[in-house]
């Protein structure tokens, strides 16, 4: 799932409940590299979600790390609504 806000900022993030505790940053770009990250999301089929308010809160974690605690929901409802989308 990739994240993104209108002033260019895009988060991808990865949930693997097999392999990951919980939800992983796996991208943190902005400017072009975050319209380049958007290409791709929309080139290979990566859902992409507009939430200028979570991009702002998961802006400050570093690629590879889990996301905090106090986001858990915030992203499990996203993730959910994709789950239901399919």
């Amino acid at each position: 799932m990739s994240l993104f806000k209108k002033q260019g900022q895009a988060i991808a993030l990865r949930y693997m409940p097999q392999n990951d505790a919980a939800p992983i940053v796996t991208v943190s770009e902005s400017q072009d590299k975050a319209q380049t990250v958007k290409q791709l999301a929309r080139r290979y089929g990566v859902p992409i979600i507009k939430n200028e308010k979570l991009t702002n809160k998961l802006n400050s974690i570093k690629v590879d790390s889990s996301i905090p605690a106090d986001l858990y929901k915030d992203v499990a409802i996203i993730f959910a609504s994709l789950q239901r989308q399919k």
